[in-house]
């Protein structure tokens, strides 16, 4: 299945990143100066920023599109209950189990139709502004950006989920902490967990691309 075009211009950009900012040559021995250094801890932060920014868009996009297919067809679609179902319980975070009871508790809801529209269009304006709040990659922003499409994150690589949070706390790390704090960064391992992630992100876009 091809990908879709914000997840190649997301690898586009993290391509652009690798030239700028991680060496071309890596060192046996992982030891490099403080200049290199800095620019692989800015090539975390921005390679953060762009990953944040992607899922971003693609969790709004996939949500606009499938809710203005719903108000042309008025045909109930599996990202509108999972999407309803996330409104209902007030966006609060469930794990996989608890998002299918809410589900499965959204198919049965006494529908008043004179009152539907209201309701998907102030949750939508309600998941656009957390949208706009969200700040990070870690598992609990991914579950706040992907739960509402209706996507089981237990369909995704744990490993990945997993890595995605540890590379969210170490963007957090570097962010908030002294240099004396994080210690030294090797290019060479950053420029693998980006590609690992990418990986994953991949995976991902693949569910995403019939939504958007």
């Amino acid at each position: 299945m091809p990908n879709t075009s914000r997840y190649r211009l997301l690898v586009r950009r993290a391509s652009e990143l690798r030239k700028h900012m991680i060496p071309a040559k890596f060192t046996p021995t992982g030891t490099y100066p403080d200049r290199v250094q800095d620019r692989a801890r800015g090539y975390r932060l921005l390679m953060h920023a762009e990953i944040e920014a992607y899922l971003e868009d693609m969790a709004r996009a996939a949500v606009r599109k499938q809710i203005t297919e719903w108000k042309r067809s008025r045909s109930s679609n599996n990202l509108l209950l999972a999407f309803l179902a996330c409104y209902h319980s007030g966006w609060v975070e469930y794990d996989g189990t608890n998002q299918a009871k809410l589900i499965e508790l959204a198919k049965f809801r006494k529908q008043i139709t004179e009152k539907v529209e209201d309701i998907i269009d102030l949750a939508q304006q309600q998941f656009i502004h957390r949208l706009q709040e969200n700040h990070g990659v870690r598992e609990k922003n991914l579950r706040t950006l992907i739960l509402p499409t209706g996507i089981d994150l237990d369909s995704l690589d744990q490993t990945w989920i997993t890595d995605l949070d540890d590379f969210g706390k170490k963007r957090g790390d570097l962010a908030h902490l002294s240099k004396s704090t994080t210690g030294a960064i090797n290019p060479q391992d950053e420029l693998n967990r980006i590609k690992a992630l990418l990986r994953g992100l991949k995976a991902l876009d693949e569910k995403l691309q019939p939504m958007v």
